[in-house]
Parts: C-alpha cells; sequence; structure tokens
C-alpha cells in the first residue's frame, strides 16, 4: 500500500523541458510539509496521473523496485547506486534530483486532524525525469519498444553486425 503525503496536485505551467505544478502537503510536523507536498507530486505523477499532464495518465507503466527509491532513502544504496553517506536523508531522496524549484506558498496550516498541511508551488524538469523512468524501462514508449522489437525479429545490432563482418 502506497503511503499518502497530501492532496490535490494541478499543473500550472508546462513546457517540454520544465513544469510548475502546486501540491499540497500534509504532515505531523510543520517542518516537513514542503517535503510531503513534493512527494505528493512525485506519487500523483506516477501512479495516480495529473489533469493537464500526460494525457491526464500516470507515468508508471509497470512496477519497478526502483521507484521505491524515489520516495525512500534506505532503497537508495541497494537500487540506485546513491550513497547518503551523512547527508539529511530527506534531501538526499531520488525524486530531489527532478525538483528545479520548490517552496510552500504560505506558512502551513492545522487542520482538523491535527496535522499540518500546505500548499508548494514545484517545478520539475520534466524532460530528465522522462529520460530517467524511459531508461530504467519504467516508462515502455518510443525507442526503447522499436529497438526490443527489432532484436528479436532477428535484425543484427552492431556489437552482431561488427562480429560478422570479421
Amino acid at each position: 500500500m502506497r503511503e499518502t503525503y497530501g492532496g490535490a496536485v494541478e499543473i500550472m505551467e508546462l513546457d517540454d523541458n520544465r513544469v510548475t505544478f502546486s501540491s499540497k502537503g500534509i504532515d505531523t510536523d510543520e517542518g516537513n510539509v514542503l517535503i510531503a507536498a513534493e512527494k505528493n507530486l512525485f506519487q500523483k505523477l506516477l501512479y495516480d496521473g495529473v489533469e493537464g499532464y500526460n494525457d491526464d495518465k500516470p507515468l508508471v507503466e509497470r512496477n519497478s523496485s526502483i521507484l521505491d527509491a524515489f520516495f525512500h532513502g534506505k532503497y537508495q544504496k541497494e537500487l540506485m547506486g546513491i550513497k547518503t553517506g551523512k547527508q539529511n536523508v530527506k534531501s538526499s531522496l531520488a525524486y530531489r534530483a527532478y525538483v528545479i524549484s520548490s517552496q510552500l506558498d504560505g506558512k502551513p496550516t492545522k487542520n482538523v486532524e491535527g496535522k499540518y498541511e500546505g500548499t508548494a508551488v514545484i517545478t520539475i524538469n520534466n524532460a530528465g525525469l522522462m529520460n530517467y523512468l524511459r531508461m530504467n524501462k519504467v516508462i515502455l514508449d518510443g525507442d526503447t519498444v522499436v529497438i526490443k522489437e527489432d532484436v528479436r525479429v532477428g535484425r543484427p545490432n552492431f556489437l552482431q553486425r561488427r562480429r560478422n563482418s570479421q
């Protein structure tokens, strides 16, 4: 079961390389509301979809263990080869590599459950994120599938051609 980090996510500005969103974050600690909003954004992008982005569809087309590292620092060293060392685990989470800027829109407020909530404006590196997901075969479209199909139908790849010509 996936964790819940917040609520609504809306797209504010979109181009090929950068996308700006507003994302709601909820946490028991006021200081973690921005982190919760960032995690909420990536959770929605990956698993639920956001209206106006990627045809309203989630980015993830198949499960992959590398996605756990997006939200949980303990998986990074094992799954992604990222050493956290003495860094603060919150700042070394994998999704942070795709955050260009993020800031809370005002001070977090307490809700009826006694948790803090706030809305953040977050700009992400869209091209980098998409490239990472394609490279790790979480998104199975475009050239990745074509290359695999070419190999299956018997077309020689570069190394096979080289061996055959020797």
